[in-house]
């Protein structure tokens, strides 16, 4: 790689780093602090997180539009990380929850014009060099760094009892950033006029405005999805009716990733809200004297898909399952992946169980529910990625790519709502918890099953290429 090209590289690449650490590392402490800080109920707290989650994703697709009509991805990302300072700033000195509402805002709006210009550009360079697919495996792996750094960072302030360590520790990553940013001198992409840079500012102020009456639970997140996904059954009801019988058993195959795919994020995002509380009121983290952060906890899954993708893709090669198959091999991957979310949700209810007993022991059984959920995801989510770019009409393949992002939206707002309504139940005692758990492993496990039921009677024609 060419010296200019590295370093640009290397600056896309951090900037992906500080937009996961700043996303997971307030994720993971989102539900404690609201608790802690301003005193409020679990289940408020529970839908405050399923709204962050929701509107981070959702925000993707207008930051993308406004990335690509307006600014130059530079620009976009540049503006992005100053978005993000500021949010955590006012969020250190947030006295009141509506202030610490306007830094959440600033936070979700920065990730949403950073994510798909950091994509973008690390596409530009591609296109610009041999075109080593590895450049998008560095890409992932380095910016999957901040996933696992940014609840240990935040867990250090939730362990001192100053949560403002952790939002203090990004704001200052975020400068060093935005320095290094600003020194580029040779942008891949020309930078437009001041014109353009007026026009996204005029969208993206209302933007906030409406993202932060949603977060301040003054408009109800409701009012966005309701209409986004009427618009999206119309124009899906009006692609459909021009489809051949061939792309019409296509695209209704290829709603199998998008529904497994919203199950297991529902599941997943369990581990920042319902699993952190049982965590956090149930489970002895102290070794050696020593009293590890809840937040640590949440970086384990993301630990475990380092360790987890070699192994998984040889025995993918090991079964025959490795490569290009067909249709019916990735439906069975995502039927095993679907399988191990399910059996990681039983170890997190044996972990109730076995608490009552040993913590440190319940801890391990955590470890492995993490685990398995690495599985989960590496069966899932690249497969079905896979599948929606190989199979969907290609006249629509962006289209369908979308609705992938807007589906996963929808299962962060799910996800709050589900453990909302668990909260509102009451946790009198471990055994609500371990009951939830077993509820979640059961319902996956019965969509599983279903599926390898029916995969002997799934055919995906690609004829029509």
């Amino acid at each position: 790689m060419a010296p200019t090209l590295k370093a640009h590289f290397l600056k896309i690449s951090f900037s992906e780093f500080c937009d996961r650490l700043n996303y997971y590392g307030l994720q993971s402490l989102l539900v404690l602090y609201l608790i802690a800080h301003f005193n409020v109920s679990t289940a408020f707290s529970y839908t405050v997180y399923g709204q962050y989650v929701a509107l981070t994703f959702a925000s993707c697709i207008l930051g993308g539009m406004i990335a690509d009509k307006f600014l130059a991805p530079y620009q976009s990302v540049f503006l992005g990380t100053t978005c993000m300072f500021m949010g955590n700033l006012i969020i250190i000195y947030a006295v009141k929850m509506n202030l610490f509402f306007a830094g959440m805002t600033l936070i979700i709006v920065a990730i949403g014009l950073m994510k798909p210009a950091t994509s973008t550009l690390v596409g530009i360079l591609h296109n610009k060099m041999s075109k080593n697919n590895k450049l998008f495996v560095y890409f992932y792996t380095l910016g999957n760094i901040g996933s696992i750094l940014g609840p240990i960072f935040y867990g250090i302030g939730i362990s001192l009892q100053k949560y403002w360590i952790g939002f203090g520790m990004s704001a200052l990553i975020l400068i060093l950033n935005m320095v290094m940013l600003h020194s580029t001198q040779h942008r891949i992409v020309k930078r437009r006029g001041e014109k353009r840079v007026g026009a996204a500012a005029a969208l993206i102020l209302p933007y906030m405005i409406i993202i932060y009456l949603v977060v301040a639970k003054i408009v109800s997140i409701f009012y966005i999805f309701a209409p986004a996904a009427l618009f999206l059954i119309g124009y899906l009801y009006k692609l459909f009716a021009g489809y051949s019988a061939v792309e019409r058993r296509n695209v209704g195959n290829l709603w199998i990733p998008l529904i497994a795919s919203i199950l297991f994020f529902i599941a997943l995002l369990q581990v920042f809200s319902s699993v952190t509380i049982f965590i956090n009121e149930n489970v002895n983290t102290t070794f050696f004297g020593f009293k590890l952060p809840v937040t640590w906890f949440s970086s384990i899954e993301a630990i475990s898909v380092f360790i987890v993708a070699a192994p998984i893709t040889y025995v993918w090669q090991w079964l025959g399952l490795g490569g290009k198959y067909g249709a019916e091999i990735s439906h069975v991957k995502i039927a095993v992946g679907l399988s191990a979310t399910a059996i990681a949700f039983m170890l997190f209810a044996v972990s109730v169980k076995i608490n009552l007993l040993e913590s440190h022991a319940a801890i391990l059984s955590i470890l492995f529910a993490n685990f398995f959920l690495s599985i989960g995801e590496l069966s899932i989510i690249p497969v079905s990625i896979s599948l929606i770019s190989e199979y969907a009409p290609v006249r629509q393949r962006n289209f369908f790519m979308g609705i992938f992002y807007f589906l996963l939206s929808f299962s962060g707002y799910l996800s709050g709502l589900i453990a909302k309504i668990t909260a509102q139940i009451s946790y009198q005692n471990e055994s609500h918890f371990e009951i939830f758990f077993l509820v979640i492993a059961s319902a996956i496990l019965g969509v599983a099953m279903l599926l390898f039921a029916l995969i002997p009677f799934m055919r995906i024609n690609t004829s029509y290429k």
